[in-house]
């Protein structure tokens, strides 16, 4: 780029025939042309009336500012340089100027640190005579390159090159000083660069940069984000909604443990912790269930709540129903492993024992090989549960069927589906076979038609079409965001007013979110 900058030097000299001109010539559209000004020679080049221009001319580093004349007799003459930024330029001479034209004389910034320069002409004449009282400023604008723009949350990531060394200034971005010099900037080679933190909002699409350097204020340059973040798409009534769930249990509502058959292990030990929402099977134990004293009735229930263990070992865990006596009853249970005769998998099983076959059918609830008095309804061996992942589970009583289903806390995705048909009435519990540190939380009861799930399936658009993953930045244990098509999902929703916030990200930096309270009523 070229930069010219106007002006006129009139003089006569001792060989000098008529007027000569001299003129720097600057092009900037909307900038005035600026006059150097005025000087005689008179009895050769000796310094006459003159009339020093001490106007400014602005160029960005590597420009050009073009120096012109006409009708110029001087044979000798140069420009030069002074300044306070540590860099001197070289003299630019005159006369290698191709008279008359004079158009091939030009001042280079190349190299030029950002502040200001001092130009002074001097022209001689043949006979050596000097003339040197013309003096304009060049204003080299200070200039960094901003690069791989990357909004990640509330801040962008900047890489900044500058070209030219060490300075004194700052770098200033929206505003706000985010990086001073020279102690983010150090002279290493052609460029330097650094890593900068700017502070944004999510759904800032560019950011306005602007350098101070060496006492010189650069431009303001605008610069886009490499992407446009993504954005849900409003709903009028999305800030507060209201959904029917199930009534949460606690301690009062459920009897001692019950030993189920007769076996070798130890009692069950069943611990609520204080809040009253999570009881714990701690031991090694029987095959037992802890019974709800709400009964199974002709009307369908729907009975939710989480599974998890904190303990390595791999045996069973579940649900009872139709619950009569414990010799009396059926049962869904969960292994995590085969051992020896003991397969893994989830099962239903009907149980009709008396006294005498008790004893004898103890084994037939850690083989799972049937008899006369147990026996597998419906069964899936292919499942296996893991050690620390939490997994929701509902059971959905008729009196002529049952259904049993659990979901991947992590995923949302459903593991384990068993449905049997039947007549079924008594009561219904909480099943554990010899794992401890078997965690039941936020169980839950309900009409079979309420507590189904809560469900929810934002809308979200992206600019630049990015693939977009979703998480949950806030909400209750058990509300599930599908990490690739942001649908929320909780199976087991707890009665109370819930705070929900769901996050969208294009993972190039751009995110979106999403806030609304839930508010869950109880339906009994």
């Amino acid at each position: 780029m070229r930069k010219y900058l106007f002006g006129f030097l009139v003089g006569a000299a001792l060989t000098f025939s008529g007027c000569s001109k001299l003129k720097v010539i600057e092009g900037e559209e909307g900038i005035a042309p600026l006059v150097l000004g005025n000087v005689e020679f008179k009895g050769g080049a000796k310094n006459g009336e003159t009339d020093t221009y001490s106007g400014t001319v602005r160029v960005f580093p590597k420009e050009i500012v073009k120096i012109g004349c006409s009708a110029v007799n001087a044979s000798q003459g140069n420009i030069t340089f002074s300044s306070e930024t540590g860099f001197i330029p070289p003299a630019v001479p005159l006369n290698a100027m191709d008279f008359p034209s004079c158009d091939s004389v030009a001042i280079d910034t190349t190299g030029w640190r950002p502040g200001s320069y001092t130009a002074t002409v001097a022209i001689s004449d043949s006979q050596g005579n000097t003339n040197q009282s013309n003096t304009f400023i060049i204003e080299v604008v200070p200039t960094v390159k901003i690069q791989n723009v990357v909004q990640s949350g509330g801040s962008a990531t900047l890489e900044l090159y500058y070209e030219y060394g060490v300075g004194t200034g700052s770098l200033s971005v929206n505003g706000t000083t985010v990086s001073p010099f020279p102690s983010s900037f150090d002279e290493n080679g052609a460029f330097t660069h650094r890593n900068v933190q700017v502070p944004l909002t999510s759904n800032t699409a560019s950011i306005v940069a602007t350098v101070e350097m060496n006492g010189i204020t650069g431009p303001n340059d605008t610069y886009s984000l490499l992407n446009n973040a993504p954005s849900f798409a409003k709903r009028d009534n999305l800030d507060h909604w209201s959904f029917v769930g199930c009534k949460l249990l606690g301690p009062s509502d459920f009897n001692p443990a019950t030993e189920l058959g007769l076996d070798a292990h130890q009692d069950a030990v069943w611990s609520w912790d204080a809040a009253g929402t999570t009881v714990t099977q701690t031991a090694n134990n029987k095959p037992s269930t802890l019974l709800a004293k709400v009964a199974q009735s002709a009307t369908p229930l729907s009975i939710t709540g989480r599974w998890r263990t904190t303990n390595a070992d791999d045996d069973f865990w579940g649900l009872v129903f139709d619950y009569r006596n414990n010799l009396n009853f059926h049962y869904f249970d969960w292994k995590k492993s085969t051992q020896t005769s003991s397969s893994r998998g989830a099962r239903i099983r009907s149980v009709t024992l008396t006294s005498a076959a008790a004893a004898a059918a103890n084994g037939q609830f850690w083989s799972g090989t049937d008899g006369t008095n147990i026996t597998t309804l419906t069964k899936n061996e292919t499942v296996a549960w893991q050690n620390g992942q939490s997994y929701f589970f509902r059971m959905q009583l008729q009196p002529n069927n049952v259904r049993i289903t659990v979901t991947n806390e992590a995923d949302g995705m459903q593991v384990v589906n068993l449905t049997q048909n039947g007549s079924f009435s008594g009561s219904w519990g909480l099943y554990n076979y010899s794992q401890p540190s078997s965690i039941f939380s936020d169980i839950g009861i309900c009409p079979l038609n309420y507590g189904l799930g809560y469900v929810f399936q934002p809308t979200v658009t992206d600019p630049d079409n990015d693939t977009l993953t979703y998480t949950k930045t806030q909400g209750p244990a058990g509300l599930i965001v599908n990490r690739l098509t942001g649908k929320v999902s909780w199976n087991f929703p707890s009665i109370g007013t819930h705070k929900i916030s769901i996050q969208a990200s294009d993972s190039r930096g751009g995110l979106a979110l999403l806030s609304y309270t839930l508010t869950v009523t109880a339906p009994m």
